[in-house]
């Protein structure tokens, strides 16, 4: 039984370590692969994007970043993404410590009778 909480405990940990990195990586490049995460950082009725919504006669702003857009308005989503992606290297980093944990016995120093 130690043994496969152990495997489950270390799987859990990795999943949610590429987890985060996926999400890292899709949230600038492919935004469309992380609207799940939406309702969690962004306020209603905006989606994740990689590029503000500039008015029009406004200058190109080539910059790459993570917003939550709407067709008038833009607002930073990095930080809680930045959060959400933390909290999972966190929790996959705590997950595969604690597999190490489950399965280790632990061993206590023999009695040795003392000389009288």
């Amino acid at each position: 039984m130690e043994r496969t909480t152990s495997l489950l405990l270390r799987w859990a940990g990795r999943i949610c370590i590429l987890l985060a990195v996926f999400i890292l990586v899709a949230s600038l490049f492919l935004p469309s692969a992380v609207q799940p995460l939406s309702p969690m950082v962004c306020p209603a009725n905006t989606e994740l994007d990689n590029g503000r919504r500039l008015p029009a006669n406004a200058p190109d702003d080539a910059k790459l970043e993570l917003v939550c857009t709407s067709s008038t308005y833009s607002e930073s989503a990095a930080k809680k993404v930045i959060a959400i992606v933390v909290g999972l290297i966190a929790i996959g980093v705590i997950a595969i410590w604690c597999s190490d944990r489950v399965i280790r016995t632990r061993v206590t120093a023999p009695q040795v009778p003392g000389r009288h």
